[in-house]
């Protein structure tokens, strides 16, 4: 988890997911910097965009590499968007809606490539899927987009995402 409010506690998480990759062979400085500046960089727009969290996978069971992020966003007043809104057709991908103990959620999951302007990352696929959420008590939508670069997995993928989704519960200190 990094957290996204204070500058300091920002860095101080990214360096320590640095030292806990496990990049210490002979290319491991180039690495550990590259990871340093992609994470850097992910968190400081995840907070830029109002992101509350950032939450980084790198590693599954066994240490089987599972790199795949989730960004939770809180939309004050916001509504959870309905299928048939143009934005969101327009965004493409696929839509549908379920409901999880946490409420009912709108699900879009999606292929992105990354965009020139993502310099060395550009032309990279990663499938991302949006999660919008109502509050328990009213008060706006919590956004959740979870990506991930492993395309030829997607499937688990998602199916993974929907757990963390699906085991989403509200409590006093999140409402």
């Amino acid at each position: 988890m990094i957290p996204l409010e204070d500058a300091d506690a920002r860095g101080r998480a990214v360096r320590l997911l640095v030292s806990r990759a496990g990049l210490d062979d002979g290319q491991g400085a180039v690495m550990r910097r590259e990871l340093h500046s992609q994470l850097s960089c992910a968190a400081d727009r995840a907070f830029r965009s109002g992101a509350s969290t950032l939450a980084i996978c790198t590693t599954g069971p066994g240490g089987v590499p599972l790199p795949a992020s989730l960004v939770v966003t809180f939309i004050p007043g916001g509504t959870v968007p309905s299928e048939q809104e143009a934005w969101l057709q327009e965004a493409g991908g696929r839509l549908d809606t379920a409901s999880v103990p946490a409420g009912r959620v709108v699900r879009r999951v999606a292929n992105r490539v990354t965009s020139l302007a993502d310099g060395e990352l550009a032309g990279v696929t990663t499938v991302v899927v949006d999660y919008w959420l109502t509050r328990e008590d009213g008060a706006g939508v919590v956004h959740l987009a979870a990506s991930t670069p492993l395309v030829d997995h997607e499937a688990a993928m998602v199916g993974l995402f929907d757990a963390v989704i699906e085991s989403a519960r509200w409590s006093s200190a999140t409402s």
